[in-house]
């Protein structure tokens, strides 16, 4: 395990040149932008903001910037609310529901303005597997689906076998492992 996180720093390094990821603060128009991307049916709090988004916009950018330039994150924007979602087997079962947590609006726009400088580093510095299709901007699962079915149909067409197999990982984010995670963001110079 060692070797692998090591591996890693000396790729990072070589990556960023010592650069370090450095969460800028947000501009008003900013979080006007990302007030009127927010999704008005998911729950009242969109809407709401969106409503006086006008009004708002100068005021929470300053609370952001605090936020950022303290290095804090308010706890009562750290509180959310559960809902238990139905996935499948029987209902009676709790195993069979994924828990969603409707966070306030405002995390969200921080979620957002964090995330965009995130995966700006990340490709500034060419930090993404090329390959990787989830969670990406213009990356889906079809691409990642026509390049295998490409690759196989190239293999069969120079006489080689093809075989096979799929997972189907079922509570995937229950299996993230804190401490590497944590430290591997700590590698990418993310705190």
């Amino acid at each position: 395990m060692k070797n692998i996180f090591s591996s890693l720093k000396e790729y990072v390094n070589s990556k960023t040149r010592n650069n370090h990821f450095d969460l800028q603060p947000i501009s008003a128009y900013e979080v006007s932008k990302i007030i009127k991307m927010l999704n008005p049916n998911k729950s009242v709090g969109p809407k709401l903001i969106k409503l006086c988004g006008d009004f708002i916009t100068v005021p929470l950018s300053s609370i952001i910037n605090r936020s950022i330039s303290q290095a804090t994150f308010p706890d009562t924007l750290k509180n959310g609310f559960v809902i238990p979602i139905y996935k499948s087997g029987p209902k009676s079962d709790p195993n069979n529901y994924r828990p969603i947590s409707i966070l306030p609006t405002i995390s969200k726009i921080i979620e957002r303005h964090v995330a965009t400088q995130l995966l700006d580093f990340l490709k500034q510095h060419h930090l993404l597997y090329a390959n990787q299709s989830g969670f990406r901007e213009y990356h889906s699962c079809c691409p990642a689906l026509l390049k295998l079915i490409d690759s196989w149909l190239t293999d069969i067409d120079d006489g080689k076998c093809i075989g096979a197999i799929f997972l189907d990982c079922k509570k995937t984010f229950y299996l993230v492992h804190h401490d590497i995670f944590l430290k591997k963001m700590k590698m990418y110079t993310f705190f």
